[in-house]
């Protein structure tokens, strides 16, 4: 169980990784560790989100217990789990990207992949049907990164 949702934390971070590469014009450092919270504990651990991560306009859907945060260069990585139906998240999800520029979408019964561009960020977000941790139902992978100038 744990190691799927080890997999996509890697996973993420490598995607992270090559985006922060390729949405900068000029060779810009890669920070070379960046912050990163994980609950590996059953009992659950209280992360909490970076002050810098712009909450205002991509917000973390209520009650979520976050699983891991990583943050690294202007650049956040999310992965929460929520209690609620996978269907009020990509209710809740749609209504926050439907602004958004360049935008690319796939809507299931039970899960949500979309990507665009909202007021100076790229984002990528995964909302799924997910049972990995215990008494939740819907697991979200969201990565929102500063657009470089």
């Amino acid at each position: 169980m744990h190691k799927s949702i080890f997999s996509k934390i890697l996973l993420v971070c490598f995607l992270l990784v090559i985006s922060l590469s390729a949405c900068s014009k000029e060779e810009e450092p890669i920070v070379d560790n960046p912050v990163i919270g994980v609950d590996e504990d059953d009992k659950g651990v209280e992360l909490s989100l970076p002050e810098t991560y712009p909450s205002e306009l991509v917000p973390i859907y209520p009650s979520s217990h976050l699983y891991s945060v990583v943050e690294a260069d202007r650049s956040y990585t999310i992965m929460f789990y929520s209690k609620d139906e996978a269907s009020d998240l990509i209710d809740f999800y749609k209504n926050v990207f439907r602004d958004a520029e360049n935008k690319m979408e796939t809507v299931g019964n039970d899960a949500y992949t979309s990507y665009g561009a909202l007021e100076g960020y790229t984002y990528t977000i995964d909302v799924s049907k997910n049972d990995d941790l215990e008494g939740y139902q819907t697991g979200v992978i969201l990565s929102v990164v500063m657009n470089q100038k």
